[in-house]
């Protein structure tokens, strides 16, 4: 292991199982308001995450977008399922089809609170790789920061791997701590180290790597990898809780523990439960805060920093607990009620809210005597006495010499008898500009008359070229305008425009049935437009028919009419998508064990042919379980229900090993869990033969001929007596189905 400069950084790891006790103590009264979980490495307040790209994000799809994922690595895919060293970010794998998650693979979902966050999820495999890594910047000096993340071991705890993921924690590319080996529990870890960078850097480069040395066992998932400040622990209060009436006084106190010789404070109030903060006062040094007048719905916490300059930065500064005061019943506080008669548009003012409608209603005030009162004003509006005129108007026309755009209301005021005002309200009123509607032909051809009619009746027409009357004789393409005006003295305007000939052609294409095929289909819908009696010509060939059949390619239909007009089309046949197979072109297993090999089409498959040095069990199946004894290619040969063929090629690598798993610590208490040590393994694995323990001085402890995978060996005890915690040895023979024999050989410890 790499040893870091110890005069630019400190760290210290503290385990998931350490954190409820360093948070015993502070209160979380608004916890929405509190950075995300896992709580603080450094057992303090915290500030905000300078990693925010570390928490993923979140959607309303199942994958994020390729563009979200972080530098790695590994590879970033959307692709499912995931290969071995690749990633995605994923909101859940609850709903993967089973072939998108292996087996073996827990469900899980993201470990956030928020809809849709995304969490990353990793395909492992045996590498030392940086898994992510992000920039951060805005580094304060002589601040201590937290370097935490939360990993789940994807592997199912029933399934046998043969190397657990083991991820370690890097500052521009030196090692700050590793997770050590993550358990197959299914549940989520969390770990965290703290640091401090030296007077000069600023911005730095934090990473995840990955340290694992087995193919199976070390897949999982990370979440919420946080960079913050990380200071001393620290709880707000406050000093008389209990119920309170609006405008009441009270008073907080906030405790802050060793590390700050002279801290300095920024109070802040939210009236939103926590969603947003206002600053309430200046930074100062004073630990407690007098609030004379509490209002509504109030919530306080305080931002703690070394000194004024690191105050104003939020990357050098923590975040205490919110805490929420709770307010008595408005019946619980004193009442005065005042009665009040007003004219319509009065107000009336109690305390510092306006009213000016009939009804009753409370206001809580502070009275003489500076307690908290409630206030009840019944309130009684008399209506005012109003008269109305209406006036109507063209568009354009004036008023009093005033033209109006739009209907307006405007009153004059009088005085009446009920002591209030009445009023006089003139109605301006826009008639409609009239909207005449013309019908006529879209288009002619070669000079061929036609006429535009008008509907609606109105008092006078007035077209652009001088003719009057609700219809207008044309011979020619053009734009006409038209003129009328209506019984009310208001004008509108339309207009028509005349384009020459143009003939529309409906048609539909579907390519040949494969790339080289001529069977493709052109087939001509409809004809619209022009004087109908079509002639169709396909690149100058006269069609007689509405389909013909075609190779792929770029065509030329035209199409006249019987005066002449005519149009041209081009038309594109695409040729036939080609048949395409999808595999997994690599695979590994152990000798003596067996694989399914299978691909994905494109197009229906109506015939299949596998091919190999290899025996096959089926060659004619679209999958198939094979066994070699040494690494072998496997073709594949397909045909589609067009006749289209295609082709791919499969690896199967044969290790010339066994997999199996003996663990590196038991525990032999007579507690029922993990009480005795055991060698597991696969199918492929017969026995094990000559099998022996002995103690780091080489004395023989225990002996067996031949043991049983999975069977309980060993219970710690030595000729009827426990032996003492330590490092023990073990070696054997292991023989496999196959006659194969490979030694074995390891060391593990006993702890009671």
């Amino acid at each position: 292991m790499q040893r870091m400069n110890q005069t630019l950084i400190r760290f210290l790891i503290i385990s998931l199982s350490l954190w409820p006790s360093l948070l015993q103590g502070q209160k979380h009264s608004l916890a929405k308001d509190l950075n995300p979980p896992p709580p603080p490495a450094c057992g303090g307040a915290v500030g905000i995450n300078l990693n925010e790209a570390g928490t993923f994000g979140a959607g309303p799809n199942l994958l994020a977008p390729i563009g979200t994922h972080p530098q790695s690595g590994y590879s970033s895919t959307n692709n499912l399922p995931l290969t071995a060293g690749s990633f995605t970010l994923a909101n859940s794998t609850e709903n993967w089809p089973t072939e998108f998650n292996s087996p073996n693979w827990i469900s899980i979902t993201d470990l956030s609170d928020a809809p849709g966050g995304y969490m990353m999820v990793v395909n492992g495999q045996a590498d030392n790789v940086i898994i992510a890594e992000w920039e951060v910047d805005a580094l304060c000096a002589g601040i201590t920061y937290e370097f935490s993340a939360s990993f789940i071991n994807l592997l199912d705890s029933t399934e046998v791997a043969d190397g657990l993921p083991e991820i370690e924690f890097l500052i521009d590319g030196q090692l700050l701590g590793s997770t050590g080996e993550i358990p197959q529990d299914e549940a989520w870890r969390s770990f965290g180290f703290t640091f401090m960078p030296d007077g000069s850097q600023t911005a730095l480069r934090i990473a995840l790597r990955q340290n694992s040395e087995g193919l199976i066992g070390n897949d999982f998932a990370i979440d919420n990898v946080l960079f913050r400040p990380c200071g001393p622990t620290m709880s707000l209060e406050e000093l008389s809780p209990m119920p309170h009436c609006v405008d009441a006084n009270i008073e907080v106190a906030l405790g802050i523990g060793t590390g700050l010789s002279s801290p300095i404070i920024q109070w802040q109030v939210s009236q939103d439960e926590g969603l947003s903060w206002q600053n309430f006062g200046v930074p100062s040094t004073s630990n407690s805060l007098l609030i004379d007048q509490l209002p509504p719905a109030l919530a306080l916490r305080a931002l703690v920093a070394a000194d004024q300059e690191k105050i104003t930065r939020p990357t050098c500064r923590y975040i205490t607990n919110a805490i929420a005061f709770e307010y008595a019943p408005i019946e619980n506080c004193p009442t005065t009620i005042i009665d009040t008669v007003l004219c319509a548009g009065q107000t009336v003012q109690i305390g510092s809210e306006i009213f000016h409608a009939d009804g009753t209603f409370q206001v809580l005030l502070k009275d003489e005597v500076g307690a908290d009162s409630l206030v009840q004003l019944n309130l009684v509006v008399n209506a005012p006495i109003q008269t109305q005129e209406n006036i109507g108007l063209c568009p354009g026309d004036t008023y009093e010499g005033t033209t109006y755009l739009a209907d307006t209301s405007f009153s004059t005021t009088h005085a009446a008898v009920n002591g209030c005002d009445s009023t006089h309200t003139i109605n301006i009123v826009l008639f409609p500009a009239p909207n005449p509607q013309i019908t006529g032909p879209a288009s002619l051809c070669d000079g061929r008359p036609d006429r535009l009619i008008t509907s609606g009746t109105f008092v006078e027409y007035e077209w652009s070229n001088g003719a009057d009357g609700p219809s207008l004789p044309i011979n020619a393409p053009g734009l006409y305008g038209l003129t009328v005006t209506d019984d009310m003295g208001c004008i509108g305007e339309a207009s028509w425009e005349v384009l020459e000939t143009r003939i529309k052609v409906g048609y539909q294409v579907s390519p040949p049935s494969c790339a080289a095929a001529v069977d493709g289909i052109l087939h001509i819908d409809q004809i619209a437009g022009g004087s109908g009696n079509y002639e169709v010509r396909l690149d100058g060939k006269l069609l007689r028919e509405s389909t013909v059949a075609v190779p792929s390619g770029i065509f030329e239909l035209q199409v006249t009419d019987s005066q002449g007009c005519g149009t041209t089309e081009q038309i594109t046949i695409l040729p036939a998508s080609p048949l395409a197979l999808t595999v997994q072109d690599r695979y590994e297993i152990f000798s003596g064990q067996s694989i399914d090999l299978s691909f994905e089409a494109n197009h229906t498959i109506t015939a299949v042919q596998w091919t190999s040095i290899d025996s096959l069990s089926c060659s004619a199946c679209e999958s198939l379980t094979v066994s070699p004894t040494f690494t072998t290619r496997y073709h594949v040969f397909a045909e589609d229900d067009q006749g289209c063929t295609a082709e791919a090629e499969i690896t199967v690598i044969v290790r010339q090993s066994f997999a199996y798993f003996a663990p590196n610590v038991f525990s032999p208490n007579d507690d029922g869990i993990n009480d005795y040590f055991s060698i597991y393994g696969g199918p492929e694995i017969q026995q094990v033969e000559d099998f022996k323990i002995f103690n780091r001085w080489g004395t023989l402890l225990f002996s067996i001929d031949q043991l049983t995978l999975g069977a309980e060996i060993w219970d710690g005890s030595y000729q009827g007596k426990a032996l003492p915690n330590g490092v023990y040895v073990y070696q054997g023979e292991m023989v496999g189905q196959n006659g194969k024999r490979q030694p074995i050989m390891g060391e593990f410890m006993l702890l009671r």
